[in-house]
């Protein structure tokens, strides 16, 4: 997913439980490949995953999986906050976060005009 083409021409591209295997600079090489792979004109790129509040100290179940994801990979938890920055740098304009099961969420990042 670091080194081969991402297909081209997608609708949506869909991040599911990826990215907090990874640190801070594989996050945004990966999500910045993403969004240069979505054409303009409403294509999105999905986060799905846990999410911190945007202190980074909570919810506990979110902190305490972080910490383990800290032993397990080279990733952690992030907030919507991080995401959000990482897709404004990508040239996405981010949205809100829907919660979905068991803690996580879908946060959309959509391609403007």
């Amino acid at each position: 997913m670091f080194r081969d083409p991402v297909p081209e021409g997608a609708d949506v591209v869909l991040l599911s439980n990826v990215l907090h295997d990874w640190d801070v600079p594989e996050c945004r090489a990966l999500v910045a490949r993403c969004a240069r792979a979505l054409p303009p004109d409403g294509p999105r790129l999905l986060i799905h995953d846990v999410f911190l509040n945007d202190s980074l100290d909570g919810p506990l179940p979110i902190a305490l999986y972080s910490a383990a994801l800290f032993r397990l990979t080279e990733g952690r938890a992030y907030s919507a906050a991080e995401y959000r920055a990482w897709m404004a740098e990508a040239g996405l304009v981010p949205g809100g976060v829907t919660p979905t099961l068991i803690h996580c969420g879908v946060l959309p990042g959509t391609r403007p005009d």
